[in-house]
């Protein structure tokens, strides 16, 4: 839990001095209205470049005894497009928790993951829709943990689909309007210059 907090923090720090040019958004899981028993995941994500994004996930499992929470840090890549296409994303560190209500002291586990999905923006890209297949342990080098989990929690399988909305709040707009303006007071500069 401690390595997964200092990673976190690092992201915020190195991503701090980069805030103005980030693409800053929130999602939601909808798969949550039909899938039975509660399964759910928010996160909050920030697109750094047009192919690199940061995730920090946060999910909720309704098991038989116990629940199963966990917090996670996700590098994603989209090759194509920022906000439309395929992208790939690796879950970097995860830590989960069996709590039950009763008892104050949950079990932790280590899990990690691997993303494929599809996206898809709307609405001059404020509003997304994300399809995604989580797959749970795919180097099976945590399948005990699996197990563990899935003994109090049956449906945490290895593959999981969830559809994702959300809303994009972007920061560039300004730096760009900032840039063109920059520019060509630049341009003007040197058609002055030639004058002289």
């Amino acid at each position: 839990m401690k390595k997964l907090l200092f990673l976190f923090f690092v992201v915020i720090l190195f991503t701090e001095s980069i805030f103005a040019k980030a693409i800053l958004g929130v999602a939601g899981d909808l798969s949550t209205l039909w899938q039975k028993p509660l399964s759910t995941e928010a996160d909050i994500r920030l697109s750094l470049t047009p192919n690199f994004r940061v995730r920090i996930p946060f999910t909720l499992d309704k098991g038989i005894e116990r629940n199963y929470a966990s917090l996670g840090l996700s590098f994603d890549y989209s090759p194509t497009n920022e906000h439309t296409g395929m992208f790939i994303g690796l879950m970097m560190a995860e830590v989960g928790a069996l709590f039950h209500p009763e008892n104050s002291r949950p079990n932790l586990f280590y899990m990690n993951e691997v993303h494929l999905g599809f996206k898809q923006s709307f609405f001059k890209n404020y509003l997304f829709l994300e399809a995604r297949l989580c797959i749970r342990d795919p180097s099976t080098a945590l399948k005990e943990n699996l197990k563990a989990v899935q003994y109090y929690v049956p449906e945490f399988s290895r593959f999981k689909f969830r559809l994702s909305c959300g809303f994009n709040f972007n920061f560039r707009k300004e730096n760009s309007k900032s840039s063109t303006a920059y520019s060509r007071r630049i341009a003007n500069t040197r058609r002055s210059y030639r004058y002289y």
